[in-house]
């Protein structure tokens, strides 16, 4: 993120897809943007359209101003954010991007849907097609231009899940050990990525340093096979102002100071700064999802019998 111009947040939920994006040198103005997903595509599909959107902007944006041609950083959930790094691949060593990440299972008749699309004449037609080759073609033919380094692009993208916590896993050393070596709520110990003592491994972070506590979580896949993965918190140094001192802090307790407590600390170097910065953005893409509302007040009725539904 250090060195991009600017910093986009995709996310999506219960039918809307949205994204919030920011200058690196203005974190202060943030604009968002939100549309409807089109009925029975899949999520990650409508994350690939608003990525593919998203990029052809700043394209376009830059056609128009070529000091806006350069790196920028997206933020996408994990379901993509492979995806995004398995096309960055293909760029990188030549191979087909729409032939590499179109699998076989997504050209199953499930996946046909049927949209408003406006023909050669400027007419709105209704076309049926499979979402997940029109979603990946769309998504190769930009990044075919906007992944490739001598283009004078870069797109650095980053699992948004890693602003706040680093996946852990045990060492190849300890696959073929029985033993749980991991349990939620266990004290690791890391240095330069490794616990010696415990065999595990942070792949994502080969910085990861520090004493730290495991978090669990269930991950399902597309045929709901469920497997438990690992993580512990990121963390970065703050500045404490009534001490003086340094100290490590998460970036999740950072974004939850209130008052006081908000004005006693601040990141210590630019790295920990532009972190916070993209966990706030994070924020505003939130804000434009649905929200499962919790009623403060309840008005109980009595119905009558036959009377009423709810």
């Amino acid at each position: 993120m250090k060195t991009s111009i600017a910093i986009f947040d995709i996310n999506a939920k219960d039918g809307v897809m949205a994204r919030a994006s920011m200058r690196k040198d203005a974190p202060e103005s943030v604009l968002t943007q939100k549309f409807p997903i089109v009925a029975g595509q899949p999520i990650q599909c409508a994350l690939l359209d608003m990525t593919t959107f998203c990029l052809n902007m700043i394209r376009e944006a830059a056609e128009k101003d070529p000091s806006l041609k350069g790196r920028y950083t997206f933020l996408v959930p994990e379901s993509i954010a492979y995806r995004l790094f398995q096309a960055q691949r293909c760029v990188n060593e030549g191979k087909n991007i729409r032939e590499e990440l179109y699998l076989p299972w997504m050209k199953d008749d499930q996946f046909l849907i049927t949209d408003t699309v406006e023909n050669e004449d400027g007419e709105e037609v209704l076309d049926e097609f499979n979402a997940w080759e029109s979603s990946i073609r769309d998504l190769a033919t930009i990044c075919e231009e906007m992944m490739d380094k001598k283009t004078g692009w870069s797109i650095n993208v980053m699992n948004a899940r890693t602003l706040y916590r680093w996946e852990i896993r045990q060492s190849d050393l300890a696959e073929d050990d029985p033993t749980p070596r991991l349990t939620n709520g266990m004290k690791v110990n890391f240095k330069n990525g490794v616990d010696e003592d415990l065999q595990l491994v942070c792949t994502e972070n080969n910085f990861l340093n520090g004493e730290l506590v495991v978090s669990e979580s269930d991950v399902r896949d597309r045929r709901n096979n469920v497997t438990k993965h690992f993580y512990v918190p990121r963390t970065i140094q703050v500045t404490n102002h009534e001490t003086g001192m340094r100290e490590l802090m998460t970036v999740s307790d950072f974004m939850n100071l209130k008052g006081d407590d908000a004005d006693k600390f601040e990141p210590a170097y630019e790295n920990g700064a532009l972190i916070i910065n993209a966990a706030k953005l994070r924020t505003k893409t939130a804000e434009l999802l649905p929200r499962v509302q919790v009623a403060k007040v309840m008005k109980v009725k009595t119905a009558q019998e036959g009377n009423a539904l709810f």
